[in-house]
């Protein structure tokens, strides 16, 4: 939100215009969860306290950014830490959030089809061996009766297992929905 901005805005000029140096490293340590999401302004607020002396923890998944409504960008995060001479990286590569092993699966799938971003890390699930191997494609007409034919042929090969089907869009999702119907597969559209 714009008011948020505003106090942004004012705590990096109160941070530049601080002579002695005293201000924004009265704490040893900042430490950053999520910095992935970070903004330029926020990233420059870190910045300003880690030149004033203060050790910095960024913790944050350089392939995701849900707040690019907002400016954010793991990009922000990347050129930040390239400007670090003296950094000490640390991957964490074993996935527990994830009680299904196919949805590593699917991460890994996704991080390595977008290498633009040239961080891709590959994650180990903790979760046990995964379902079948995800497909990933561009949603044109072709590809949702391709998909829809693709997870019909899950459905009859893998019974009682359960098959997401991720749609950038909620009409690309509602496209896919409607054909596996023609196919008479059960879905259910969130």
């Amino acid at each position: 939100p714009p008011e948020f901005d505003d106090y942004l805005v004012e705590g990096l000029a109160l941070l530049a215009a601080d002579g002695d140096q005293s201000r924004g490293a009265q704490e040893d340590v900042f430490v950053v969860d999520e910095a992935n999401d970070l903004s330029v302004i926020q990233i420059a607020i870190v910045r300003a306290c880690r030149e004033r002396g203060v050790r910095v923890t960024l913790v944050g998944d350089l392939m995701q950014s849900i707040y690019g409504f907002q400016g954010a960008s793991p990009n922000h995060m990347r050129a930040f830490m390239a400007l670090l001479s003296n950094r000490q990286n640390m991957s964490l590569r074993r996935n527990y959030r994830s009680s299904n092993a196919s949805i590593v699966l699917l991460a890994n799938a996704i991080a390595f089809d977008n290498m633009a971003s040239g961080v891709a890390v590959e994650m180990e699930s903790a979760a046990g061996t995964p379902g079948p191997k995800p497909v990933l494609a561009v949603v044109t007409e072709d590809v949702v009766r391709a998909a829809a034919r693709h997870v019909a042929k899950l459905r009859r090969d893998h019974p009682g297992h359960s098959i997401g089907v991720l749609a950038y869009t909620n009409e690309e999702a509602s496209k896919i929905h409607c054909e596996l119907l023609k196919r008479e597969v059960h879905t259910v559209l969130n």
